[in-house]
């Protein structure tokens, strides 16, 4: 069915003025791609960030705007992990002891961990065992991303440390054992513990305090019932 002459008239004009926004927008996307590629090398950081797998012109330059240039607020490989957001939070209560991804973080600079991630994996092949690894003992594919840019984020910080690059060799050494990763919560257990054992079930967190998959862990009171001991199911993170 064919539209009167006046309603095409007006959809050929709207169409023409949106065609010539999107040209000029790219346009100018290209002009801005063009500038921050050339202030970005001129950044003494920018061989370091450039030879990390994973991270190019945008999306290093990205990371480098969010951390900053100076390194003096990251003492540690560690307070770059928290500021980055990917290092998760431990929260002991009693006889419980939970480990959880961190929710107070600089959230763009998480994103920007997210990607470089997800772009490591088809860039370096230390990154995708150590994915694969956490893949293997039931981590989720956002859990093992985040545990993957926690060590990039280590990584990173030990380049910018040592102003050295990026080497594929020392920082995934191949006999390297992957960190344990622990269960989902589609896995979680819940067991029984006993009065002496209870030290040991607040410092379950341990295990997963380095990987960032953020699982939980949890121990009961013998008290409760023997049901308390049967594995529960739950949606995963």
């Amino acid at each position: 069915l064919a539209a009167p002459a006046p309603i095409e008239a007006a959809y050929r004009d709207v169409v023409g003025a949106l065609v010539a926004t999107l040209c000029s927008l790219n346009q100018q996307v290209a002009a801005l791609e063009q500038q921050l590629a050339a202030r970005f090398a001129a950044h003494p950081d920018a061989g370091i960030l450039r030879s990390q797998p994973g991270l190019g012109v945008v999306l290093g330059a990205r990371v480098l705007a969010e951390f900053g240039d100076d390194p003096h607020p990251y003492a540690t490989a560690k307070g770059r992990k928290a500021f980055a957001g990917t290092a998760p939070v431990t929260r002991s209560s009693g006889l419980r002891t939970v480990v959880v991804a961190r929710a107070a973080c600089n959230q763009r600079l998480v994103d920007a961990c997210y990607l470089w991630a997800f772009a490591a994996l088809t860039a370096s092949p230390g990154a995708r065992r150590c994915y694969d690894a956490h893949r293997a003992r039931g981590a989720s594919h956002h859990q093992a991303l985040r545990a993957l840019g926690n060590r990039l984020v280590g990584i990173l910080h030990g380049c910018l440390a040592q102003r050295v690059a990026y080497q594929e060799q020392l920082a995934w050494p191949a006999t390297e054992a992957v960190t344990s990763v622990t269960r989902p919560r589609s896995a979680m257990t819940v067991r029984p513990v006993a009065p002496a054992a209870r030290s040991a079930a607040r410092s379950v967190s341990a295990v997963g305090r380095s990987d960032g998959s953020g699982n939980p862990h949890t121990a009961r009171n013998p008290s409760r019932s023997s049901a308390s001991s049967s594995s529960l199911s739950g949606p995963g993170i």
